[in-house]
């Protein structure tokens, strides 16, 4: 498993002591992303006292947090947690703070933070991230019926089949699961189907499609 990744992100909003929290989450796939998502927020909520994120970015190999003028360690550090603890790459949440003239303390600050950052992680739509491999299968018509029963017993994904002369087929494979596959499909057919593979993928399923990272 390469771990989860946002694919919609969600938002959060408490209210503590007067002081409002929002939180938003975001797909993020650079440093250069991140920057311009936090620009955007800043300019959004231009009268707010505090704009506190963190992201980890895991094609840049790189992760970040800022209190943005709370005490150190009450605010990024509470929300980069969210983030290691739900597993998410290339993931930006950013909690924006209206001081509501009652402090909170640094105990009351680092819940606050975490609290608001953990609400808009759950309220995003998160997808694992698997390693696996495109098959490309070409099929005799008569052994179309068995493999795709097989196929959809085992709940492996499939493209839209192409019918022309034979039936060609795409279907992602687990990483790890590449002999058994090879070694059930040659069984259905009796060594009639052909088949190529891509190189190793990162991908996830989104309804009834999949994607690419």
């Amino acid at each position: 498993m390469a771990g989860f990744e946002i694919i919609e992100g969600g938002s959060s909003e408490i209210i503590i002591k007067k002081s409002r929290f929002i939180c938003e989450a975001f797909a993020v796939h650079s440093r250069e992303d991140a920057a311009r998502i936090l620009n955007e927020t800043v300019k959004k909520y231009y009268d707010a006292k505090h704009h506190c994120y963190a992201y980890v970015i895991k094609e840049e190999n790189i992760e970040k947090a800022s209190d943005d003028g709370e005490p150190s360690g009450t605010a990024g550090k509470q929300i980069l947690f969210n983030l290691h603890e739900k597993k998410l790459n290339n993931a930006l949440v950013i909690v924006t703070r209206y001081f509501g003239g009652i402090l909170l303390g640094t105990g009351g600050l680092c819940e606050a933070y975490r609290d608001a950052s953990l609400e808009a992680i759950k309220n995003s739509d998160i997808s694992e991230v698997m390693e696996g491999l495109e098959y490309c299968l070409t099929i005799n018509y008569d052994d179309y019926g068995k493999i795709d029963y097989f196929l959809k017993q085992e709940n492996y994904f499939t493209f839209p089949p192409e019918f022309s002369d034979k039936v060609a087929l795409k279907v992602m494979v687990q990483s790890g699961n590449e002999g058994q596959f090879e070694k059930k499909i040659n069984e259905i057919s009796a060594g009639r189907a052909g088949y190529s593979r891509s190189e190793l993928l990162k991908y996830c399923r989104v309804n009834n499609s999949i994607k690419y990272f």
